[in-house]
């Protein structure tokens, strides 16, 4: 049987994460990809988007759009970050190998709906 993924010899760079983050069928392949990317950095990488426009091929929207995908999927949070006023100065973006659970079910109304009966008001 002869192979059909041919892998390099693994020496100084890898990176080993979830198959599941590749496989995630919510995500398009723009997002998986740049996924992919941040999870290889290391662990105190600071994401930028300007950094990212400039290693890959999406314009500064690409990338607004992409982290706006992850951040529905769980992946990427975005937090801000205040100064001692309490004005918002910057903010940074947080990736996660695992999604964070859903805080709002996607489909709140699939309950069965109540049966009892309205009450009538008189005219």
């Amino acid at each position: 049987m002869s192979r059909t993924i041919i892998r390099a010899a693994r020496r100084l760079r890898f990176a080993i994460l979830d198959s599941r983050v590749i496989e995630d069928s919510r995500l398009s392949w723009a997002a998986r990809g740049v996924l992919t990317y941040l999870l290889s950095r290391p662990d105190n990488w600071r994401v930028l988007v300007k950094d990212l426009q400039r290693r890959g091929d999406l314009r500064r929207d690409g990338i607004y759009s992409v982290l706006r995908e992850l951040r529905q999927a769980g992946y990427v949070r975005f937090e801000r970050i205040r100064n001692e006023a309490g004005c918002v100065r910057e903010g940074r973006y947080i990736v996660s190998e695992e999604p964070a659970p859903s805080l709002h079910p996607a489909w709140p109304d699939e309950v069965e709906p109540d049966p009892a009966e309205p009450d009538l008001a008189e005219p």
